[in-house]
């Protein structure tokens, strides 16, 4: 049991020191720690439920073409996915 938690816990380092990577449809990147977009996903849950605007590092995520996420990590896919207020967000039908 040992062995599983330490290689948990050193993936989990390697996950937290490689940032993300956005990409922008002009051809800018930007990166940011892992750690950033876990308490921004918090922040975005928090607005969307309260009905108050994203702050701007969630809506440049949300702009973001494409996101490397290291670990094949999903959560800018779940902030991007959470739409805009007032609108139902949809998953694209060919996924």
């Amino acid at each position: 049991m040992r062995g599983i938690e330490a290689r948990l816990a050193a993936l989990e380092q390697r996950l937290i020191k490689e940032p993300l990577v956005l990409h922008y449809e002009d051809g800018t990147t930007e990166q940011l720690c892992v750690r950033d977009v876990v308490r921004l996903f918090a922040c975005a849950c928090r607005d969307r439920h309260e009905g108050k605007c994203y702050s701007p590092e969630v809506e440049a995520i949300r702009r973001a073409a494409c996101v490397d996420e290291p670990g094949g990590s999903r959560i800018c896919e779940m902030i991007k996915l959470m739409g805009t207020h007032g609108e139902d967000s949809e998953l694209d039908a060919s996924e």
